[in-house]
């Protein structure tokens, strides 16, 4: 038995020592938007309703607290994966940061987890934004292999 293959003793972590282990996301963060990037194809709606962008901004000019955008990074850049109205609506706003979740990981790992924004919560998918989603998937080159 190699060291690798040696788990913890930990109840609650059944990872092998030395194994390279993804921090949880971090929750609470606020980032500066124009460090947002979200021109990374992660965007899985066909289009952005700019309805609900004034509604957002008109509630968080309130004060409404709204949930933490989702963002990836990679050690360079922030990927926005979930959050583009929230985002949007905060610009509109008049503020330059907004509280996000960020989970360490790449371009494709945000892309991978736009896919399923929205599902249960926030501006319900239309049949369009899933298909759009469901093709992007489809194209990737990681899903082909």
């Amino acid at each position: 038995m190699t060291d690798a293959m040696i788990m913890d003793s930990s109840p609650t972590s059944p990872v092998p020592m030395g194994a390279e282990v993804t921090p949880p996301p971090s929750r609470g963060e606020f980032i500066r938007i124009d460090q947002l990037r979200g021109d990374g194809e992660t965007r899985p709606r066909a289009v952005m309703d700019p309805d609900v962008v004034v509604e957002y901004a008109d509630a968080m000019r309130q004060g409404e607290k709204f949930p933490p955008v989702t963002v990836f990074y990679d050690g360079e850049n922030y990927w926005l994966a979930h959050g583009f109205h929230r985002r949007d609506a905060a610009l509109a706003a008049g503020f330059d940061e907004i509280e996000c979740e960020v989970h360490q990981g790449t371009l494709l790992d945000a892309r991978w987890f736009s896919y399923s924004a929205n599902g249960t919560n926030g501006l319900r998918r239309s049949n369009d934004d899933k298909a759009r989603a469901v093709k992007a998937a489809a194209q990737s080159r990681e899903f082909r292999r």
